[in-house]
């Protein structure tokens, strides 16, 4: 038999049942854990241009639902390689950058969430030129005036060794004859054609070939540089001269 004071006991029964679900289903402040950094490759790594660039950094994973997002900053980010590896309670971000060029310093960020909060780590990348800042690539056989001599029909190869930077987007290198400069890009009977191999680092030869060469290929070949970078400055001229027998 229910008695008057019944009602009573089965409302405070219900509202101890919802608190204690309340409690159970939200975790309290001190068992929330945001993820923390434990450790990150050096700020300042300062690399030379070809090299690769690593960087890491390490943060907990408290819940296991901790994620990770990558930035790069300013925005270039050609070349640009990032992962994400999971552990044991922790998670590591990885980023690199393969033959590493001016272009691609700056600012590499992790930021590691979860629902209680997030942690950041920042790596600041420096380049320097490995060629020691060559705008103008320089020919080793500047003001060296040589002589060649070659029968009629051979092939003529000439070559001029350049130090400087090898990226041939910096800058082209021109060939002339008797005065005239570009003479491969005027080339309309494909008498000419050059190639460009890399001697070391910061030194590369470029060469020019004269198929079926005849007397009239006689006369002053000269090879120089010229930059894209300021303002398009020239490089010496070197200068090789050519007598075809018959």
């Amino acid at each position: 038999m229910v008695g008057p004071g019944s009602s009573c006991w089965v409302l405070l029964l219900l509202v101890l049942q919802v608190t204690i679900s309340l409690s159970e289903a939200a975790p309290s402040k001190s068992d929330c854990k945001p993820p923390k950094l434990l450790s990150q490759s050096s700020r300042f790594p300062v690399y030379l241009t070809g090299e690769t660039f690593y960087g890491y950094c390490n943060f907990t994973d408290p819940d296991n639902s901790t994620t990770v997002k990558l930035q790069y900053f300013p925005g270039d980010s050609s070349g640009f390689n990032k992962s994400v590896v999971y552990g044991h309670s922790t998670v590591k971000t990885i980023f690199s950058v393969r033959n590493v060029s001016i272009k691609n310093q700056g600012n590499y960020r992790a930021t590691a969430s979860n629902k209680c909060g997030s942690a950041v780590c920042n790596l600041s990348l420096s380049v320097e030129d490995a060629c020691h800042g060559y705008q103008t690539p320089v020919p080793r056989t500047n003001n060296s005036k040589l002589f060649v001599n070659k029968t009629h029909g051979s092939t003529v190869t000439f070559n001029c060794t350049f130090d400087g930077d090898p990226d041939p987007s910096h800058f082209e290198i021109m060939w002339g004859y008797n005065g005239k400069t570009d003479i491969v890009d005027r080339d309309t009977h494909n008498k000419y054609s050059k190639t460009r191999k890399e001697y070391a680092k910061c030194t590369f030869v470029d060469f020019l070939m004269i198929s079926n060469a005849s007397s009239s290929d006689s006369g002053e070949y000269s090879c120089r540089s010229r930059s894209y970078l300021g303002g398009g400055a020239l490089g010496p001229v070197a200068i090789t001269y050519l007598f075809i027998s018959p």
